[in-house]
């Protein structure tokens, strides 16, 4: 806009947070865990697919992820979620602040062309 003062693109500065996928870092117990958690799971799905082929059986099957997405997301929340969450309250805040710009430039430009 001509002899208008710059007015910034809010939308553009509104981005989506990108989700990462933050690596834990467990002790060594807990890895084998976790294998033997999921050979166990992985057998016991096994035979629940063979029952599945008797007629008339419909057997649903244990879930699929290992022992900290089953176990400890749930209990102490996502923190890759949570983590997205705190960027975004970043973005947000610099997109409100180029609001708070724009509300402050927009009246400026405009005072020398009001009449009436």
């Amino acid at each position: 806009m001509t002899g208008f003062a710059d007015v910034i693109d809010v939308t553009a500065m509104l981005t989506p947070p990108e989700v990462m996928h933050a690596a834990l870092v467990m002790p060594h117990d807990w890895l084998v865990w976790d294998t033997l958690f999921q050979r166990v799971r992985d057998g016991i799905n096994l035979l629940l697919g063979i029952a599945d082929h008797l007629p008339g059986v419909a057997v649903p099957r244990l879930p699929d992820g290992s022992l900290a997405d089953l176990i400890v997301k749930p209990l102490c929340g996502d923190w890759d979620r949570i983590r997205s969450n705190g960027d975004a309250c970043r973005i947000l805040a610099r997109g409100m602040d180029g609001l708070a710009q724009n509300l402050a430039a927009v009246p400026i430009s405009l005072a020398p062309h009001w009449t009436g």
